[in-house]
């Protein structure tokens, strides 16, 4: 009975490969496992571990309290003397996300908030600190180590103790739980006590001397206790009512249990021990094992020897990711589910690769060193087979015998029966690959050794023996039965019967190697090696070149699933990608198609074999296998352990004049330029291959991707506010959007502010002000000098004139006068000499006119008078009315200035009187605020143009004398006349010159004219 229902479940698992592998439970060896030591700076020896709300990996160890991100461990108890205070000794995360430790030797309580661990104002503990938790409605329950002592309650802001007095058992407290009624459950040496919620009194439920258990939950809230009898039940569902009737307990054993049992969201239970490592029971069940051997052999064990960083383990816990973390003595692990999965009885692996045949009945045949395994659909490995050497080949016969090819000779194994192939395989070498043609006819390859097949019970060798342009190595039989084989390093064959046909394999430039072939589902044909991936069908043939797709050199495993995945294996690792984007991109030349690529941290222990023919095949069960170098591990499709949840992201810190832990909102010290931000993407699964991107708003708005780093260095600063915002995406490609920010405000300091700038500007113009005064003044005494040397010099000509010419002239007169007078009146020379000396006299005051000139009105600073003075002494003839008009307020005039305008003038009026013939003259005197300037107008003949535009009259310098005099009193000089229309003659200069020590002319008018080299700029040359 029981063989016909065993072999109806083999039925059954054979047809239902997808519900076989539900059931098929993942071993401890089957987690991708890494620890943390002391060379990676973890903190040791551990005490407790547990994942915060922020995602951080909290740590209690004896160097203070740690945070961990998967790659740094950082420590937040610095500041705190741990020589008084002690090590903390237990962790709780509050659901406010507030970090809870105790001190073992002052027995303060401390919490972690706003980036700080401060001590909290609380009692402290009697004793070291075992375990806290939060229940439901927000009580915090502390174990202590305190016999008689051992269960604290925080409720409301007030402490209270539970211990003897509240029934709690005279003994040592060893583990506590708290159901979600609030039923709080206590073990102690040789007990299990529980304090209801809303009681005050305990109630003791199992006694047992010297048990030494420890309690768990597990995902239906059932109590678990492990003592030195095992592990069991001790409740129902829900903490409430009796267990199961028990047959019998899981061999765990309770002398080597220190940390705490804990059952993971699947349903497994992990210990840690004090000198045995870790165990592990697969879903345990609450009935207990069937048998004796069952209770010990569910019992896993994972220790120093399998990579633990210690035997001696402290906690366990699991995080949101499905991580299960265990504290050691000398560091801390880390368990992932692996996706590919290890099997402990496949440990002889084959030097060349081991073989892999996929056969009808789903089963997998595995060649290893010594034996031949087979894998039925959600079986385990079993040996069939013992062989003496090394197998070479596998193939199935079509009436599902397994052929096995070992050195020259063919094994034939069938339903545990065996018989040897009659005779030596001809060939002078090591079989190479074998396949069945649609006859059934056996054929071998033996490389250099050329080719053979058996047929009816006799060996030939149909092509001759090897040669160089005929080489075999690697065979398939397709969905016709012909044989497609490697024919030399270069061509590939088909083999129908007794005909062939070849063709050459796309290289691509490649050295030509070994080649892969697998017989795709759809009748194609897949050719694999060093130069990449080809297709053959139809006769067509498509590439996918390595130069292209790097991943794809070397591949020697290929298998297409139902489900419409394409699986392949190489020195990459274990890819996989949709069949269509296959197909697409063997078709269309373009950017390399995107794999899923499975490597170390998915639980490949080591690359696929470089020598295996056939690296991955699968199994009627769904699981794929692949012969890698230290042996064959499978996975199956249906249960990649993925990591769907998108990984939390956190600034940890930022640095200026000093460390902010968990920014959000920052103000740094005036004149911070020099930033580093810290950051934190907590997914532990497969840390190093998360994807990070960064950006600073008010700087940039392009993202940067960090790859491993996990900061971000800012330099040269602006004032100003700035947001930064860092995202995320885990191995899986799931990100995290959202991510994390923190504002940080740099304020000016007094050099960078706006009242500094406008301090500058304000300086600015001061500064030019006092350069423009300087400039302006230095102009005017140089001008000044200059006038003063000019007048000083005519005042000499003026002086050496009168003193020596027209004195002389007039003793000369005075003698003529005095021979004339002795003349006879009626004499006709004394009337000549009379009439010249009247003209003499005329020269003499003319003479005398010209000096008075040449003096100038060195004193007259009244210009009013001095215009009239010119008026009255420049007469017209026929007389003609000249007008004057003052315009502002008359102001004095310095008097170098008025001796100059009234040079120009009188200059001015000769012209107008002796050339213009005008009939209107008028003189305007404009005392303007910035400016002064004389205006000379008349209605007469006008100036020419050609005189214009030359600026004089041939052999007549009124015109350029006018000028130059009115440049240098730095004056502007100007003419507007046309033929007919009368003349305009202007001078205008600047208040500072023409007015002397009165009023200068504005700063912005002395600008703009020292800009554009106006009036206010006086030429000296």
């Amino acid at each position: 009975m029981r063989k016909s229902i065993a072999i109806l479940i083999c039925i059954l698992l054979a047809l239902l490969p997808g519900r076989a592998m539900a059931a098929f439970e993942r071993s401890i060896l089957q987690y991708h496992h890494r620890h943390w030591s002391e060379e990676s700076d973890a903190p040791k020896p551990v005490f407790a571990v547990k994942q915060g709300q922020r995602g951080y990996m909290w740590v209690a160890s004896a160097s203070g309290l740690f945070r961990f991100d998967g790659i740094r461990f950082d420590n937040v108890s610095d500041g705190i003397d741990l020589v008084q205070h002690g090590p903390p000794s237990a962790i709780l995360v509050r659901r406010n996300g507030e970090i809870w430790t105790n001190f073992e030797r002052s027995g303060r309580f401390a919490v972690y908030r706003g980036g700080r661990l401060r001590f909290l104002d609380a009692p402290r503990s009697p004793d070291r600190v075992q375990a806290m938790h939060e229940a439901a409605d927000g009580t915090i329950w502390v174990l202590t180590e305190r016999t008689g002592l051992p269960l604290l309650r925080y409720r409301h802001g007030k402490w209270t103790q539970f211990g003897a007095k509240a029934g709690a058992p005279v003994d040592n407290p060893f583990s506590m739980v708290v159901t979600r009624d609030g039923t709080v459950w206590v073990s102690f040496t040789g007990s299990v006590a529980r304090l209801r919620a809303g009681e005050t009194h305990f109630e003791t439920v199992r006694s047992k001397l010297r048990a030494l258990g420890r309690l768990s939950i597990d995902p239906q809230e059932r109590i678990w206790l492990t003592e030195i009898d095992g592990t069991y039940p001790i409740t129902g569902v829900g903490g409430r009512g009796d267990p199961p009737p028990l047959r019998h307990a899981y061999a765990t054993d309770a002398a080597e249990i220190r940390g705490w049992p804990m059952f993971d969201r699947e349903g497994n239970l992990w210990i840690s021990t004090y000198y045995d490592g870790i165990q592990r029971v697969a879903r345990p069940d609450p009935r207990g094992a069937t048998t004796r051997a069952e209770a010990i052999a569910r019992v896993e064990h994972f220790t120093a020897r399998d990579g633990l960083s210690s035997n001696a383990t402290t906690a366990i816990w699991q995080d949101d990711e499905g991580n299960v973390w265990a504290g050691t003595e000398n560091g801390i692990d880390r368990f992932w589910p692996a996706t590919l999965r290890f099997e402990s009885e496949l440990t002889d692996p084959a030097a060349f690769g081991d073989l892999l045949l996929q056969a009808s009945d789903g089963a997998v045949y595995i060649g290893q060193a010594s034996a031949i395994y087979r894998v039925r659909p959600g079986g385990h490995p079993e040996v069939i087979f013992k062989t003496q050497g090394e197998p070479s080949t596998l193939c199935e016969a079509p009436d599902g015998a397994i052929w096995i090819g070992v050195g020259r000779e063919v094994v034939i194994w069938r339903d545990g029966r065996v018989r040897r192939l009659p005779g030596r395989v001809p060939v002078n070498r090591t079989i190479y690959d074998c396949a069945f043609d649609a006859n059934g006819d056996y054929w071998v390859t033996a490389s250099f050794g050329g080719m053979a097949r058996f047929r009816a019970g006799r060996w030939d060798q149909p092509f001759g023996p090897a040669r160089g342009d005929f080489i075999p190595k690697s065979m398939v039989a397709d969905r016709n039965g012909r044989i497609a084989v490697q024919w030399t390093n270069r061509m590939l064959g088909w083999i129908d019967g007794d005909r062939r046909r070849t063709v050459p394999i796309p290289w691509d430039g490649y050295e030509p190697d070994d080649a892969a072939l697998y017989d795709a589902p759809d009748g194609g044909l897949f050719v694999a090696g060093r130069f990449g991936l080809a297709r053959f069908q139809d006769g067509r043939v498509q590439t996918i070149s390595a130069r292209r797709a790097p991943v794809l050199s070397g591949v020697n495993g290929m298998v297409q699933t139902p489900d419409g995945d394409s699986w392949l294996a190489g020195p990459a690792g274990i890819m996989q990608i949709p069949s269509s984007r296959l197909a697409a991109a063997l078709a269309n030349p373009g950017p390399p198609p995107a794999f899923r690529v499975f490597g170390a941290l998915d639980g490949l222990r080591s690359l696929p074999h470089d020598h295996s023919r056939r690296s991955i095949v699968r199994g009627g069960d769904g699981r794929l296998w692949i012969a890698t170098q230290t042996g064959t591990l499978w996975l199956d499709p249906s249960d990649i352990a993925r990591n769907r949840r998108p990984p939390k992201v956190h600034v940890s810190a930022l640095s200026a004049d000093r460390l902010y832990r968990d920014p959000q909102r920052v103000k740094l010290p005036a004149g911070t330029s020099d930033i580093e931000i810290d950051f934190a993407v907590l997914s532990f699964a497969n840390p190093r291959a998360t994807r990070v991107r960064y950006r600073i708003e008010g700087q940039g708005v392009e993202w940067v991707d960090a790859g491993t780093r996990r900061q971000a260095f800012y330099t040269n600063l602006a004032p100003g506010t700035y947001r930064f915002h860092v995202i995320a995406a885990n191995d899986d490609g799931v990100w995290n959007e959202a991510g994390a920010t923190v504002a940080f405000e740099i304020p000016p300091t007094f050099v960078q502010s706006r009242w500094f700038l406008l301090l500058c500007v304000a300086a600015g113009v001061l500064l030019l002000w006092a350069i423009l005064q300087w400039r302006y003044a230095e102009a005017m005494r140089r001008m000044r000098s200059r006038l003063e040397e000019r007048v000083g010099e005519r005042e000499r000509i003026a002086r050496d004139l009168h003193d020596t010419l027209l004195q002389g002239v007039q003793g000369l007169v005075l003698q003529f006068q005095a021979i004339a007078d002795r003349m006879p009146g009626n004499n006709g020379e004394r009337a000549a000499l009379q009439k010249a000396l009247t003209l003499a006299d005329d020269v003499i005051l003319e003479g005398r006119e010209r000096v008075q000139a040449l003096r100038g009105h060195q004193d007259a600073t009244d210009l009013e008078t001095v215009v009239h003075n010119l008026v009255k002494t420049h007469p017209f003839y026929p007389a003609v009315e000249v007008r004057v008009a003052i315009e502002g307020a008359a102001r004095p005039v310095d008097p170098l200035v008025a001796s100059e305008l009234a040079l120009i003038g009188g200059e001015a009026l000769f012209n107008i009187a002796h050339h213009a013939g005008a009939t209107e003259v008028g003189i305007l005197v404009d005392f303007g605020r910035d400016e002064l300037s004389i205006r000379f107008r008349d209605n007469g003949a006008g100036i020419p143009a050609d005189i214009l535009r030359e600026g004089r009259r041939e052999g007549h310098f009124g015109l350029v004398t006018m000028r130059e005099r009115a440049e240098r009193i730095g004056g502007k000089f100007a003419i507007d006349s046309a033929p007919g229309q009368g003349t305009v003659v202007s001078v205008t200069l600047g208040a500072n010159l023409a007015y002397g020590g009165a009023r200068r002319a504005s700063l912005w008018k002395r600008l703009k004219d020292y800009l554009s080299g106006g009036s206010d700029h006086p030429r000296l040359d």
